[in-house]
């Protein structure tokens, strides 16, 4: 018997049938590496903002109404009276003031702002800055409630009254340099007012 090699054609269908099954592997390893990589990135995006939203809710749920600080919400910003010390240091004595949540676009970040009630006169709280969430380019609230007692609940992008909404709802929109934006939103129900007090 005569032995028999592969021919020309043989070989150059052989390569042809190889590359392609090589380059769909390649492309379906690509697609899965980017998949990966999204996901891992909305992670983190989704787990700073959990973080934020977490302290956010914190001091939501603290609320107590104070007659010299009402609660003033805007689109953009709200503040609600608070108790907690106006400096780290630990030996610092508790003062109440105005807590301010609000955007600050140069530096796109949500920023957590407490000003002292005695400061208030002078201080504006969008002059400080305790940076909650970077990289936030939309910041929205709106309020859930009726301003008038004669009136009916519903949502509303400002709050003047001096009482407390039911309710809040925040949501924000997160732009990290090289990554697509995510989106977040939450809502948080404020605690059961206590009685008009002023401090002693």
């Amino acid at each position: 018997m005569s032995s028999r090699g592969f021919t020309l054609v043989e070989m150059l269908i052989t390569t042809s049938l190889m590359t392609l099954v090589a380059g769909a592997i390649v492309a379906a390893l690509t697609s899965g590496l980017r998949v990966w990589q999204r996901a891992s990135e909305a992670g983190t995006a989704t787990q700073s903002a959990l973080v934020a939203f977490d302290q956010l809710n914190k001091d939501m749920r603290s609320y107590r109404r104070f007659t010299l600080v009402p609660f003033d919400g805007a689109y953009d910003a709200f503040t609600m009276p608070m108790v907690q010390r106006s400096s780290p240091d630990p030996s610092a004595s508790k003062e109440l003031g105005g807590l301010t949540y609000f955007l600050d676009k140069r530096r796109q970040a949500l920023c957590r702002s407490f000003v002292p009630y005695r400061l208030s006169r002078r201080l504006r709280p969008r002059e400080r800055c305790e940076p909650v969430l970077d990289h936030v380019t939309r910041l929205r609230f709106e309020y859930f409630g009726a301003e008038q007692p004669e009136a009916s609940a519903d949502w509303s992008g400002s709050w003047e009254s001096g009482d407390p909404p039911m309710a809040v709802k925040v949501s924000f929109t997160v732009e990290e340099p090289g990554h697509r934006p995510t989106s977040h939103s939450w809502l948080v129900s404020l605690a059961r007012p206590t009685p008009p007090t002023s401090p002693q």
